[in-house]
C-alpha cells in the first residue's frame, strides 16, 4: 500500500439532528506509482439505525467507481450519508473499502479498508 494513499474526511464533522441531516464522506485516493490503476470505493454502514446512503434510509451499502488513476495522480469522490430527525444520537460505524481492480470492475486485485465513525448529536 506504499504506492496508494487512501484518506477520508467528513463534511461536516457530525450530523446535527433537526438541521441539515446529511454528511459527505470525502474519499481521496492518490496513485504514487508509475502504473495506471483501476479503482472503486465501497461504503457499508455497520451500526443499526435510521441512517443510510439514500433519503429513504434503505441502502446500507454503496459503491462509487473512481475510474483509472493515472501515474502520480489523485482523485476525490464524495459519498453522501442521510439521517432522519428520528435517528438515534450515537456514533455510527462505517466501513470504507478501496478496491483496486484488474482489467475491469468484476476482477479484484487488492482491497484496503478504513473504519469511519460518524456522530449524530
Amino acid at each position: 500500500m506504499d504506492d496508494i494513499l487512501f484518506t477520508h474526511k467528513l463534511l461536516p464533522l457530525k450530523i446535527i439532528k433537526g438541521k441539515d441531516n446529511t454528511l459527505d464522506i470525502i474519499v481521496k485516493v492518490e496513485n504514487r506509482s508509475d502504473k495506471e490503476r483501476l479503482m472503486s470505493v465501497e461504503a457499508e454502514i455497520k451500526t443499526d439505525g435510521i441512517i443510510g446512503f439514500d433519503p429513504s434510509f434503505i441502502n446500507k451499502k454503496t459503491s462509487v467507481k473512481i475510474g483509472t488513476l493515472q501515474p502520480f495522480s489523485r482523485k476525490e469522490v464524495a459519498i453522501r450519508l442521510f439521517a432522519s430527525p428520528n435517528t438515534a444520537e450515537k456514533t455510527y460505524e462505517i466501513a470504507l473499502y478501496l478496491i483496486e481492480h484488474y482489467y475491469d470492475y468484476s476482477k479484484v486485485l487488492h482491497v484496503y479498508r478504513r473504519n469511519v465513525s460518524v456522530m449524530v448529536v
